[in-house]
């Protein structure tokens, strides 16, 4: 049976190789014809007659779906009878968490047809377009020590070698935020040793404009696959403004940006204009919820590399680096200390999300629903200076 090796956003990789969305079945694995439903749907967030056919056949115990990051993939009524007729078990997951049971399910010695939707829209590439791809990620994973030590931040402090029990740091979040009104979650990465911790790391909040980053991440990738080049220019128009953070809103029908700007306006005002642009641009579908341990992988992948090109994630990280939010996170860490980082704000909701460049850099991201304005803002830099506390202590 093949084995599911990883998902990240727009990506699966099973035995190996990446694919955009796949069916597995028995022990195929098969591209998802997206263009197809796209045409028939508008969306691939439902499943064609001829993937259910698909997942009805080789005789299954289960049928497992990945839903997507948010669980937006819908199984119709007349799927689930089919399915109950033929005594076959159907099992939905977040896609997330995919790899984790679909691998347990085939250890287990289940016959399993799966299912595995991805976030973003699947983008046709020629294929000498793939082998130089393909060459590139081979010098990107033949270099990587050499390019550490060149682009190494400065020596903050040093993070501890010993037994790893973030117990103590748990409690104390626990005991800064038991008081508050509403609910928090954390998640914590180390991004040198792939330890993480945290509180309500899957629950899902609401993602606010944590919902930004894959559309700029989406950008990218359309950049770097020749359907976008950054430069070109846009004109601003009355319909696109949209209310609430940014400056675009204020600017003139008919002023030009180019899509490099439009994306900079995003990480440092969250410009809501900028984003409505440029996700009618790529095409993404808007996320209205994430669990943080969903946002600290979209910034661990960033981190290493996986989504775009060192040239765009240096780019990318710069420009999450000088934002107008800086008293969330950033609050929390010495002066000096370089974090990368996206806000998300409604009412009710205060987050923030990114890269913490310790000596050892990790992830942290700290989410809110129903929670309020002013604890919120005091409350997360004490988060933020908790975690640091921990991860940079010497021992």
């Amino acid at each position: 049976m093949p084995k599911v090796n990883k998902v990240s956003w727009g990506k699966v990789k099973v035995d190996g190789q990446n694919y955009h969305q796949v069916l597995i079945i028995g022990d195929r694995v098969l591209e998802r014809d997206s263009d197809k439903l796209r045409e028939l749907f508008g969306t691939t967030h439902r499943m064609g007659n001829w993937e259910k056919e698909k997942l009805l056949s080789g005789n299954p115990e289960i049928v497992l779906v990945a839903t997507g990051w948010s669980g937006l993939v819908k199984i119709d009524n007349d799927f689930k009878e089919k399915l109950e007729k033929k005594k076959i078990e159907l099992q939905t997951v977040l896609t997330p968490r995919v790899v984790k049971r679909y691998n347990q399910l085939v250890k287990e010695g289940k016959r399993v047809n799966v299912l595995i939707h991805t976030t973003r829209k699947a983008i046709v590439v020629l294929f000498v377009v793939t082998i130089l791809a393909s060459v590139l990620f081979y010098l990107q994973t033949e270099v990587p020590k050499i390019w550490e030590r060149i682009t190494a931040p400065r020596v903050i402090s040093h993070l501890p070698e010993q037994d790893f029990d973030p117990s103590s740091v748990l409690n104390q979040i626990n005991e800064l935020t038991q008081d508050l009104k509403g609910t928090y979650g954390v998640y914590v990465y180390r991004l040198d040793s792939e330890k993480s911790y945290g509180i309500r790391k899957n629950e899902v909040f609401p993602a606010a404009s944590l919902n930004k980053l894959p559309v700029m991440i989406a950008a990218y990738q359309l950049v770097e696959e020749g359907e976008l080049d950054l430069e070109t220019e846009y004109t601003l128009k009355e319909e696109d403004k949209v209310e609430g953070a940014g400056v675009l809103q204020s600017k003139s029908a008919g002023t030009k940006y180019t899509y490099r700007q439009l994306i900079e306006y995003m990480c440092q005002y969250s410009d809501n204009t900028a984003f409505k642009v440029m996700r009618q641009m790529t095409g993404e579908m808007v996320v209205d919820q994430m669990a943080p341990e969903e946002v600290g992988q979209l910034f661990e992948e960033l981190y290493q590399g996986e989504l775009i090109n060192q040239k765009h994630q240096e780019e990318l990280l710069r420009f999450l680096t000088n934002t107008d939010f800086e008293d969330r996170i950033p609050q929390g860490v010495p002066e000096g200390v370089r974090v990368a980082h996206k806000i998300g704000t409604l009412a009710g909701v205060y987050s923030d999300a990114g890269i913490i460049f310790a000596e050892k850099p990790f992830v942290l991201v700290i989410m809110s629903r129903n929670a309020q304005e002013s604890e919120t803002l005091e409350v997360l830099p004490q988060i933020t200076q908790a975690v640091w506390d921990f991860e940079t202590a010497s021992l």
